[in-house]
């Protein structure tokens, strides 16, 4: 049997897979009422956006420090000192997990092992995360191992 893996369209936030829609698991959290009332967007996601790839170059050592805007480094260094504390060995980063059966998908930020090789998934977030964000990488879990990756 051949897995495919869902395709993802930026311009409208829609996974499919052969064709069909997989609603990704923070529409699945918003459809359900269980993520706050965010305000509109005021330049946050664009500095959310950056601030998510400036950890993820870092945790994988590819982060030009000297080159980063100093508005994000609080964010970097507050990240770093986790992945220090927590002994975060990065598996994958920015992967699609998909759960066929339940019809959803969704990128996960970062899946790693810490400490004595204990697996997490993480999603970076700049502001307090909601606690929807329990759900959010619960959601991504199960797709990971669904699909196996």
């Amino acid at each position: 049997m051949t897995i495919t893996t869902p395709v993802f369209a930026e311009d409208n936030h829609r996974y499919t897979l052969d064709g069909r829609r997989q609603y990704s698991v923070t529409q699945i959290l918003e459809g359900l009422r269980l993520t706050p009332p965010y305000p509109g967007d005021r330049g946050q996601k664009a500095f959310g956006t950056a601030a998510h790839k400036a950890c993820d170059l870092a945790v994988w050592d590819k982060l030009d420090f000297s080159q980063t805007s100093p508005v994000l480094m609080p964010y970097v260094e507050g990240f770093m000192e986790k992945a220090e504390e927590l002994k975060i060995r990065p598996i994958k980063s920015e992967i699609i997990v998909w759960h066929e059966p339940e019809s959803y998908a969704g990128r996960l930020d970062l899946w790693a092992e810490i400490l004595d090789g204990e697996q997490a998934i993480f999603d970076f977030k700049t502001g307090a995360p909601p606690p929807c964000v329990e759900l959010q990488t619960a959601g991504y879990a199960l797709a990971l191992e669904w699909c196996g990756i």
